[in-house]
């Protein structure tokens, strides 16, 4: 049989353990969003850069921006 026939489609918000959160998932898409911007090369103009630190296995530092 066909592992799609068999497996009960599932959203990745009920899979996913990092988005079963809704604060947390806002946050991940939002520098998901901002972390993709950034390597693609968009910016806004004149905002205030803030730093805060995400939970993870290793030290990391992500950046925000404010107005």
């Amino acid at each position: 049989m066909c592992y799609t026939l068999i497996m009960k489609k599932q959203t990745l918000i009920n899979t996913n353990p990092y988005l079963k959160d809704a604060d947390n998932r806002k946050r991940l898409v939002q520098r998901s969003v901002r972390t993709s911007c950034g390597v693609e090369g968009i910016y806004e103009k004149n905002l205030v850069l803030q730093s805060f630190n995400i939970p993870s296995q290793g030290k990391k530092k992500i950046y925000k921006t404010s107005k």
